[in-house]
Protein backbone atom coordinates (compact mmCIF):
# COMPACT_ATOMS: atom_id res chain seq x y z
CA UNK A 1 0.00 0.00 0.00
CA UNK A 2 2.81 2.39 0.63
CA UNK A 3 4.44 1.66 -2.45
CA UNK A 4 1.83 2.81 -4.46
CA UNK A 5 2.16 6.34 -2.71
CA UNK A 6 6.10 6.60 -3.16
CA UNK A 7 7.60 8.46 -6.17
CA UNK A 8 8.48 6.19 -9.27
CA UNK A 9 12.26 4.71 -9.51
CA UNK A 10 12.64 5.09 -13.35
CA UNK A 11 15.76 7.02 -15.34
CA UNK A 12 19.09 7.49 -14.73
CA UNK A 13 20.75 8.10 -11.24
CA UNK A 14 22.92 11.57 -10.85
CA UNK A 15 26.75 10.67 -9.88
CA UNK A 16 26.55 12.44 -6.53
CA UNK A 17 23.71 11.29 -4.71
CA UNK A 18 22.40 8.44 -6.92
CA UNK A 19 19.10 9.68 -7.28
CA UNK A 20 17.34 10.76 -10.58
CA UNK A 21 16.29 14.21 -10.99
CA UNK A 22 13.00 12.60 -11.07
CA UNK A 23 13.65 11.44 -7.69
CA UNK A 24 15.12 14.30 -6.36
CA UNK A 25 12.63 16.78 -7.41
CA UNK A 26 9.44 14.32 -6.37
CA UNK A 27 11.02 13.55 -2.36
CA UNK A 28 9.04 16.21 -0.70
CA UNK A 29 6.33 15.14 -2.59
CA UNK A 30 6.92 11.36 -2.03
CA UNK A 31 7.62 11.86 1.68
CA UNK A 32 4.47 14.19 2.17
CA UNK A 33 1.83 11.60 0.52
CA UNK A 34 4.29 8.31 2.84
CA UNK A 35 3.34 10.52 5.93
CA UNK A 36 0.06 10.94 5.48
CA UNK A 37 -0.52 7.56 4.51
CA UNK A 38 1.62 6.10 7.73
CA UNK A 39 -0.46 8.31 9.95
CA UNK A 40 -3.38 7.69 8.65
CA UNK A 41 -2.76 3.98 9.35
CA UNK A 42 -1.63 4.84 13.20
CA UNK A 43 -4.73 6.70 13.49
CA UNK A 44 -7.00 3.86 12.50
CA UNK A 45 -5.18 1.18 14.76
CA UNK A 46 -5.65 4.03 17.34
CA UNK A 47 -8.91 4.67 17.21
CA UNK A 48 -10.29 1.02 17.43
CA UNK A 49 -8.01 0.78 21.05
CA UNK A 50 -9.67 3.70 22.21
CA UNK A 51 -12.82 2.69 21.54
CA UNK A 52 -12.26 -0.39 23.15
CA UNK A 53 -11.92 1.83 26.85
CA UNK A 54 -14.87 3.97 25.31
CA UNK A 55 -13.05 6.91 24.74
CA UNK A 56 -11.36 8.68 21.39
CA UNK A 57 -7.48 9.08 20.40
CA UNK A 58 -8.20 12.96 21.86
CA UNK A 59 -9.29 11.66 24.92
CA UNK A 60 -6.24 9.11 25.45
CA UNK A 61 -3.63 11.90 24.26
CA UNK A 62 -5.21 14.31 27.06
CA UNK A 63 -4.61 11.24 29.62
CA UNK A 64 -1.14 11.45 28.56
CA UNK A 65 -0.76 15.07 28.61
CA UNK A 66 -1.86 15.09 32.50
CA UNK A 67 1.08 13.63 33.76
CA UNK A 68 0.51 16.84 36.13
CA UNK A 69 -2.38 19.44 37.18
CA UNK A 70 -2.57 21.83 33.77
CA UNK A 71 -5.30 24.94 33.29
CA UNK A 72 -7.26 24.18 30.65
CA UNK A 73 -6.12 26.28 28.17
CA UNK A 74 -2.62 25.06 28.71
CA UNK A 75 -3.71 20.99 27.82
CA UNK A 76 -5.43 23.08 24.72
CA UNK A 77 -2.45 23.81 23.66
CA UNK A 78 -0.49 20.54 24.32
CA UNK A 79 -2.85 18.78 22.40
CA UNK A 80 -2.98 21.62 19.47
CA UNK A 81 -6.51 21.84 20.18
CA UNK A 82 -8.46 25.02 19.82
CA UNK A 83 -9.44 26.28 23.91
CA UNK A 84 -12.98 25.93 22.74
CA UNK A 85 -13.04 22.10 21.90
CA UNK A 86 -11.25 21.20 25.37
CA UNK A 87 -14.66 21.67 27.46
CA UNK A 88 -16.53 18.87 25.68
CA UNK A 89 -13.36 16.44 25.68
CA UNK A 90 -12.60 17.14 29.46
CA UNK A 91 -16.35 16.70 30.23
CA UNK A 92 -16.04 13.23 28.72
CA UNK A 93 -12.79 12.17 31.30
CA UNK A 94 -14.87 13.83 33.85
CA UNK A 95 -17.65 12.20 33.12
CA UNK A 96 -15.74 8.72 33.34
CA UNK A 97 -14.16 9.37 36.59
CA UNK A 98 -10.73 9.59 35.17
CA UNK A 99 -10.33 13.86 35.68
CA UNK A 100 -11.47 17.03 37.85
CA UNK A 101 -11.73 20.67 37.32
CA UNK A 102 -10.20 22.14 40.14
CA UNK A 103 -9.59 26.14 41.17
CA UNK A 104 -6.12 26.92 40.34
CA UNK A 105 -4.59 27.83 43.89
CA UNK A 106 -3.47 31.28 43.13
CA UNK A 107 -6.13 32.08 40.55
CA UNK A 108 -9.17 31.21 41.12
CA UNK A 109 -10.97 31.62 37.71
CA UNK A 110 -8.14 29.56 36.28
CA UNK A 111 -9.55 25.31 36.16
CA UNK A 112 -6.67 23.05 36.33
CA UNK A 113 -7.50 19.54 35.13
CA UNK A 114 -6.41 16.88 37.53
CA UNK A 115 -6.62 13.31 36.78
CA UNK A 116 -8.15 11.52 39.69
CA UNK A 117 -7.19 8.30 41.81
CA UNK A 118 -9.10 6.33 39.60
CA UNK A 119 -7.93 8.15 36.11
CA UNK A 120 -4.24 7.23 37.58
CA UNK A 121 -5.54 3.46 37.68
CA UNK A 122 -6.86 3.31 34.38
CA UNK A 123 -4.63 5.96 32.76
CA UNK A 124 -1.60 3.83 31.71
CA UNK A 125 -3.84 0.93 30.89
CA UNK A 126 -5.02 3.21 28.35
CA UNK A 127 -2.36 5.03 27.12
CA UNK A 128 -0.48 1.58 26.86
CA UNK A 129 -3.56 0.07 24.53
CA UNK A 130 -3.34 2.70 22.61
CA UNK A 131 0.13 4.21 22.01
CA UNK A 132 2.51 1.65 22.93
CA UNK A 133 2.96 -0.59 19.98
CA UNK A 134 1.43 0.01 16.89
CA UNK A 135 1.41 -2.47 14.34
CA UNK A 136 2.62 -0.17 11.76
CA UNK A 137 6.04 -0.22 13.30
CA UNK A 138 6.86 -3.97 13.40
CA UNK A 139 8.29 -3.75 9.69
CA UNK A 140 11.26 -2.09 11.49
CA UNK A 141 13.53 -3.38 13.70
CA UNK A 142 14.90 -1.99 16.85
CA UNK A 143 17.44 -0.07 15.96
CA UNK A 144 15.04 1.89 13.01
CA UNK A 145 12.59 2.73 15.41
CA UNK A 146 15.27 3.98 17.09
CA UNK A 147 16.65 6.01 14.01
CA UNK A 148 13.13 6.64 13.06
CA UNK A 149 11.74 8.40 16.66
CA UNK A 150 15.27 10.81 16.13
CA UNK A 151 13.72 11.79 12.97
CA UNK A 152 10.33 12.48 14.26
CA UNK A 153 11.06 14.25 17.56
CA UNK A 154 13.50 16.52 15.09
CA UNK A 155 10.58 17.25 13.09
CA UNK A 156 8.33 17.90 15.97
CA UNK A 157 10.31 20.33 17.66
CA UNK A 158 9.23 24.14 17.47
CA UNK A 159 7.16 23.82 13.98
CA UNK A 160 5.61 27.29 14.57
CA UNK A 161 9.39 28.44 14.28
CA UNK A 162 10.15 27.36 10.54
CA UNK A 163 8.97 28.99 7.39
Amino acid sequence: MLSAMVAPTHGRSTRLTGKTAEQAEDAPRALTATFFCVMQQIKQAAVRSAAEFEVSVAHVRALYALQEPLPMRDLAERLALDPSNITALVDRLEGLGLVERRADSEDRRVKRVVVTPQGVRHREKIVQAVFAKSPVFDVLDEGEQEQLLILLRKLADEPEDRE
